[in-house]
């Protein structure tokens, strides 16, 4: 199987870190899992390949990125999730939009995703998860994503992420560069590494055209020492013990009516898709078992 693949590198310099993305095998399964439309696909397929590119730079074995961005726009919630063993899952509430665009070729992502705030939460094998949330500049993710480096983590930063489509909507490519500016930096590279990521008005369109993942961040950037890569494939962490948790959080009265139509009480994964189903006289037996155990 065909993997999502993610390169992590220096430039030649040695004046930024680099951080090359080519999601398409994920973004590709996203969009017919979920059977999504061109722009909710766009939104979802971006904010994946920012949710790997950092799943991949985390510096834990296991480790896990997720990226929510809450918008007010008709695109609505949409979550990437990537973990540094190399699995992935995403959603977006909003299956299905007009395919709006801001100029020949340019999705207008900002108009689907509104103002709001993007969070990102991470799981580095501690107590507590550490969860920072800016508010969104543009919608667009990639200039979203270097403000929230510029703000909760100090690091200068420029992204790019692109997804690109078919006229028939099939996703013909998607991923980025996120480059992070290191310290001691001369002026003088800091300006080529400005110069050139300007430049790279198309992302997608460019990583296509290059052929490889590889071809595509060196054309962008110059020559780069390459250190490691990650590759991803879509898996979801879903169980049946966890949906029967939530299942068991739903009020009495509604796993009652279920009971009385005689219809199993059904919960649907919205990363994978998968349903849970079960009946609704054993939950309502639990609930009062936890009930009297004080456990709910």
């Amino acid at each position: 199987m065909e993997k999502s693949r993610v390169l992590r590198g220096m430039t030649a310099r040695g004046g930024a870190r680099v951080l090359a993305v080519d999601s398409l095998p994920a973004v590709r399964d996203l969009k017919e899992l979920h059977g999504l439309s061109v722009l909710p696909c766009a939104v979802l397929g971006r904010l994946m390949s920012a949710a790997m590119a950092m799943a991949a730079d985390l510096k834990v074995e296991r480790g896990r990125v997720t990226l929510v961005l809450e918008g007010d726009g008709p695109a609505g919630r949409a979550v990437a999730d990537a973990e540094t063993r190399g699995l992935a899952r995403g959603f977006i509430s909003t299956r299905e939009l007009p395919g709006w665009t801001r100029g020949p070729g340019k999705l207008d992502l900002s108009r689907a995703v509104g103002k709001g705030f993007l969070e990102v939460i991470k799981d580095l094998g501690l107590r507590e998860p550490v969860r920072s949330r800016v508010e969104l500049l543009s919608g667009e993710i990639a200039e979203d994503l270097a403000y929230y480096f510029a703000k909760s983590e100090q690091i200068p930063s420029a992204c790019a992420l692109g997804v690109r489509f078919s006229p028939e909507g099939e996703v013909l490519s998607s991923g980025g560069i996120l480059v992070q500016v290191m310290p001691g930096a001369s002026e003088e590279e800091i300006s080529e590494l400005e110069r050139r990521m300007r430049a790279l008005t198309s992302p997608s369109y460019s990583l296509e055209r290059a052929g490889s993942l590889e071809a595509f961040a060196e054309e962008a950037l110059g020559e780069i020492r390459w250190l490691g890569e990650v590759r991803f494939e879509l898996s979801c962490r879903c169980s049946e013990e966890m949906a029967r948790s939530i299942a068991l959080s739903m009020p009495r009265e509604e796993i009652a009516e279920h009971l009385r139509r005689g219809e199993e009480v059904e919960v649907v994964c919205s990363f994978c898709e998968r349903a849970y189903r079960f009946d609704p006289a054993r939950l309502l037996e639990e609930v009062e078992r936890l009930e009297g155990e004080g456990g709910r």
